[in-house]
């Protein structure tokens, strides 16, 4: 029975500790007798009994583990907290889980599904669990031990467990230390950062790619509203910001990703620009919490749904997240169609090239007008968007 040292996998960011506790056990019996090798192995985060001098009751703890458990053939972690995140998990997917299950390949978990179940858990456990640690969590086993190295020794209290719908977690505020990096009311210098950018911009691709913009009657009035576009190059952002109208310019924003916008080089750009840097491959609850945050404000974003550029310039599947927050927040959604830019400045290319663009803004989809969006209005949602935009981009 092993009982490990939470600090010191938490210090080695280790999260199979039965994989190197096991390792470890196994090298040192190689140098013993047969009859002095472990022959079985329990890991444990409950207390072990013990006397009132403090020493452990060895025959109590025998009897409390020398009983094989049912899920034996899985890793036997023996103690009460494992159950239940274990229980939490099976009725959160409706579903057996083994310990060694990959939550993406075995369990068909995506992002989105992946997501929910955290929070889920976060509530049930009242524990925290940062976005940037969800790519460390890959199977069932994984968030186990995740969960109990990060949980309070003296946390004992647990919530019963319930799926967390999607208008539950868009109610989340988001992170402090990104909130404060977006400016709500533009400055003096934002709005002239912004019609000198826009002009700048604007008469390059006009000049150079003779850019070519239709659709602009297809732009609401007011917002809020979603525009999603399809992404093949480092052109699209700059391309949107320059054609946009100026008059919504004071209340749209743009999700960039955040690894472009962490360098000094460009960092100064977000709060002018305003840029939410954020990487919704990383960290998806962020992204979704702080585009309602803004959405809610009547504020309108300019998000690509691929999340990525397309490494070939065609269409590739659009994420469920624009699917997800136009559904709860009944926000409509321009889809809009860029030609031109993949074959100027491709993703595999260094430099830019030169190529004629286009960039054509789209009919507004109505989520409240929408019929027949069971059993999931996300997917029905983002497959229109995506036909949408397809339409475009073949459009004469």
């Amino acid at each position: 029975v092993v009982v490990p040292d939470k600090s010191y996998f938490t210090k080695a960011e280790a999260l199979d500790y039965h994989g190197r506790i096991k390792k470890d056990i196994e090298e040192v019996s190689l140098n013993l007798a047969p009859y002095k090798r472990i022959s079985g192995l329990k890991i444990v985060f409950d207390e072990l009994p013990r006397t009132r001098l403090g020493k452990l009751k060895r025959f109590a703890i025998k009897k409390m583990y020398s009983q094989p458990e049912a899920d034996e053939k899985d890793f036997a972690f023996g103690d009460v907290l494992s159950g239940g995140i274990l229980g939490a998990i099976e009725k959160f997917l409706g579903r057996r889980v083994s310990l060694n299950d990959n939550l993406e390949l075995d369990l068909g978990v995506d992002s989105l599904l992946k997501l929910q179940l955290i929070s889920m858990l976060e509530k049930m456990l009242r524990i925290s669990i940062p976005d940037e640690d969800l790519p460390k969590i890959v199977r069932v086993d994984s968030l186990v031990n995740y969960i109990k190295l990060r949980r309070p020794q003296d946390q004992n209290q647990q919530s019963k467990a319930h799926q967390l719908s999607w208008a539950q977690i868009l109610n989340e505020k988001p992170a402090f230390k990104l909130l404060r990096r977006i400016r709500l009311k533009p400055l003096l210098f934002d709005i002239l950062f912004c019609f000198l950018g826009k002009a700048f911009l604007f008469s390059l691709f006009k000049l150079v790619y003779r850019v070519k913009i239709e659709g602009l009657e297809n732009i609401p009035e007011k917002g809020p509203f979603l525009v999603c576009p399809n992404h093949a190059s480092f052109f699209d952002g700059p391309l949107i910001f320059a054609t946009f109208p100026f008059k919504y310019m004071s209340y749209f924003y743009f999700m960039g990703l955040s690894n472009y916008f962490e360098h000094p080089a460009l960092s100064w750009l977000v709060k002018p620009g305003r840029i939410i840097p954020v990487d919704a491959n990383k960290n998806l609850k962020l992204a979704l919490t702080v585009s309602s945050f803004l959405l809610k404000l009547q504020k309108s974003l300019c998000i690509f749904p691929e999340g990525l550029r397309s490494t070939d310039g065609s269409l590739k599947e659009f994420k469920k997240g624009v699917g997800i927050l136009s559904w709860e927040l009944k926000v409509r959604i321009i889809p809009c169609a860029i030609v031109g830019t993949y074959e100027a400045w491709p993703v595999a290319r260094m430099l830019p090239g030169i190529s004629k663009f286009r960039i054509i803004y789209g009919k507004p989809i109505e989520p409240g007008q929408l019929k027949d969006l069971t059993p999931d209005p996300y997917a029905t949602i983002t497959n229109l968007l995506r036909q949408r935009v397809d339409a475009l981009l073949q459009a004469p």
